[in-house]
C-alpha cells in the first residue's frame, strides 16, 4: 500500500513538473517581445504539451521579422510545423555550443520529429562549429548558404531550458522551400503561321505597274451617221452624172456649130 502511494505521489509530482515546465517555457518567451510571434505558436496547447514531456529543450529563437517572412503565403498548420523544427530536444547553451568539436557536425532531434509527420530527415537538425561560428541546418538542406547562424544567448536554465537567437530560419525541404530560387516565367511560345495560314499581303500597284485598261470595243455608228454617209454618196453620184450630161451637151453643141459653118 505504501509503495503504491509513493508511485502515485511521484507521478503527480512528475506531471506537475512537466506542466510547469511547458508553462515556464512560454512564460519565459513572453518576456521577449521581439519573439512574440514565435511564442504565440509555441503556446498552442498541442505544441506546449509536446514540449512538456521533454526533459530538455533548446529553442532556436526567431524574431518577429523572421516570422513574418516565414509565414508569408503559408497556412497556420505549415507555420506550426516549421516552428516545431526550431525546437531541439536537448540542452545547448552558448558555452556548450562554443565547446563543440571544430568542423564536426552533430545530429540532434527536433520537436517536429515527435509529430509523426516528418520524413526524409525533416525531424533532424545538424549543428556545426566552424571558424566563422556555430551553424544550424536541416539534414535535408540543399545548400550550406542557407545555414542559420547562432547569434546570441537569450535565456538558459541549466540542463533544462535554453533559448538562443539565430539569424534566420532553418530551411527544410518539404516544409519551407523559400530558399529555392524564383525563376522568371518563361515567355509564351511564338506561334509561327504556316504558309497556308500566312495572311496575304495586299500590295498596291504603282501606276507604271498597273496593266492598261482594255480599249473599249468600237461602238456601232449611229443611224444618222449612216444616213449622212449614204446621202453624201448619192450626191457624189448625182454630181458625176450631171458632169457627164453637161459634157455630152457641150460636144453636141460644138458639132451643131460646125455643121452650120459648112
Amino acid at each position: 500500500m505504501g509503495s503504491l502511494r509513493s508511485v502515485l505521489v511521484f507521478s503527480l509530482v512528475l506531471l506537475c513538473l512537466r506542466s510547469s515546465f511547458a508553462e515556464n517555457v512560454t512564460q519565459i518567451l513572453q518576456g521577449y517581445p521581439d519573439l512574440s510571434k514565435m511564442t504565440e505558436v509555441l503556446s498552442q496547447p498541442d505544441v506546449a504539451k509536446a514540449m512538456s514531456i521533454q526533459p530538455a529543450v533548446t529553442i532556436l529563437g526567431l524574431d518577429n521579422d523572421i516570422m513574418d517572412t516565414l509565414s508569408a503565403g503559408k497556412r497556420a498548420e505549415e507555420v506550426t510545423d516549421i516552428v516545431k523544427s526550431h525546437v531541439i530536444l536537448d540542452y545547448y547553451d552558448d558555452m556548450k555550443l562554443r565547446n563543440q568539436p571544430l568542423n564536426k557536425a552533430q545530429e540532434v532531434v527536433n520537436l517536429y520529429q515527435s509529430s509523426g509527420s516528418s520524413q526524409y530527415g525533416q525531424g533532424l537538425t545538424k549543428l556545426k562549429r566552424t571558424p566563422e561560428g556555430v551553424f544550424f541546418y536541416s539534414t535535408s538542406r540543399n545548400s550550406s548558404r542557407n545555414d542559420a547562424k547562432f547569434v546570441e544567448k537569450i535565456y538558459s536554465r541549466q540542463f533544462n531550458v535554453s533559448i538562443i537567437k539565430i539569424d534566420h530560419q532553418i530551411y527544410i525541404n518539404g516544409l519551407n522551400d523559400d530558399m529555392a530560387p524564383v525563376l522568371p516565367p518563361l515567355p509564351p511560345p511564338v506561334k509561327k503561321n504556316s504558309p497556308a495560314e500566312a495572311p496575304e499581303e495586299l500590295v498596291a500597284e504603282s501606276p507604271e505597274e498597273a496593266s492598261p485598261a482594255p480599249a473599249p470595243a468600237p461602238a456601232d455608228a449611229p443611224a444618222g451617221a449612216h444616213k449622212k454617209a449614204s446621202d453624201d454618196d448619192s450626191a457624189d453620184q448625182t454630181s458625176s452624172a450631171a458632169k457627164s450630161v453637161f459634157g455630152l451637151a457641150a460636144v453636141c453643141a460644138s458639132a451643131f456649130v460646125v455643121a452650120l459653118a459648112f
